[in-house]
């Protein structure tokens, strides 16, 4: 899934970095000097949950956006919990949908603030 959806993402324009899991994730924050805009992650994963990883990222950068993707969407949402700065596309989600998430959760944050 992370291979599809970051040649969706590179193909319109986005720059995409790939992590094999949560810790390499978190790795790739703490060593970026340029800092990210948003990481898209999937609600349910092994060792770290998708709301864990992203309480973790935001004590390195609170102003980084989250895209939390599910195919379980009920109650594992409702007990994980979402996070601030953080929305939700469920799964199955068409490339349109996808792209317009991305693009939107990016344009809030270039928002200025009144």
């Amino acid at each position: 899934m992370r291979v599809l959806i970051r040649g969706i993402l590179e193909r319109n324009g986005y720059r995409v970095l790939e992590a094999r899991d949560a810790a390499q994730a978190l790795k790739i924050l703490g060593d970026s000097e340029t800092g990210l805009d948003m990481v898209i992650t999937d609600v349910v994963m092994p060792r770290m949950s998708g709301p864990e990883l992203a309480r973790r990222l935001a004590r390195i950068d609170p102003a980084i956006k989250v895209l939390f993707i599910s195919g379980h969407l009920g109650e594992t949402i409702e007990n994980q919990g979402l996070i601030e700065n953080a929305e939700l596309l469920a799964k199955p989600f068409t490339t349109d949908a996808l792209v317009d998430k991305v693009r939107s959760m990016l344009d809030e944050s270039d928002s200025p603030v009144e």
